[in-house]
């Protein structure tokens, strides 16, 4: 997924996802960011500029790091001490820090590590429970699962919306989480009160 690409070849006119003429490039072949690749990029969601993302379609595939690898970090090559946070997602959480979050009565799925603090999570989605606000999510990821996180929404109103882009009936769709974690001795919870929390990366073919 890619948030920007290129209109031409020579790479000199850039294209966000979120512009506002971007519904003219709906279908239109665009270029990487990366210089040597020449993947076809395509626009996907138009219609709703703060889901819109681009990514690769057909051949060639992209060439090198510019490619989203669906197996995420290499644990040995990334040290958590060293990320920094960016502040300008702090703005997404609409008051999370003054608004209390009633935990419901969970059960019977193995436990992980802890997450705790400002994190942003790479998890997809295993079921949801309506009648408690809450969908729990694989992770890692399916089919490497150790362990489920917990995601609290605010309201159902919230929770119907996101079911359907995030819920699938192979568990393999990809999702990126948002929020100010916390953590028990059984799981990890997030308080979901914005879509703008969480980014659907892959979807299930």
């Amino acid at each position: 997924m890619a948030n920007y690409v290129f209109t031409d070849r020579d790479r000199t006119r850039k294209l966000y996802a979120n512009d506002n003429i971007i519904m003219a490039y709906k279908s239109v072949r665009c270029y990487c960011k990366n210089e040597k690749c020449d993947a076809r990029m395509f626009v996907y969601d138009p219609e709703h500029p703060n889901r819109a993302y681009f990514k690769a379609s057909g051949k060639p595939p992209h060439c090198g790091a510019c490619g989203y690898e669906s197996k995420g970090f290499r644990i040995t090559e990334y040290k958590e001490e060293k990320f920094v946070f960016p502040d300008t997602l702090y703005p997404l959480l609409k008051d999370v820090e003054k608004k209390e979050s009633k935990k419901a009565k969970h059960g019977g799925i193995s436990r992980i590590g802890g997450i705790e603090g400002y994190k942003i999570v790479e998890c997809n989605a295993y079921r949801y429970k309506k009648e408690n606000l809450t969908m729990y999510m694989n992770y890692p990821v399916f089919p490497n699962v150790k362990g489920h996180l917990i995601l609290e929404f605010c309201n159902e109103e919230l929770l119907k919306k996101m079911i359907p882009r995030m819920v699938g009936k192979k568990h393999d769709g990809l999702v990126v989480v948002f929020g100010k974690w916390r953590h028990d001795e059984k799981f990890s919870y997030v308080r979901i009160d914005s879509e703008n929390q969480i980014s659907v990366i892959k979807k299930e073919s």
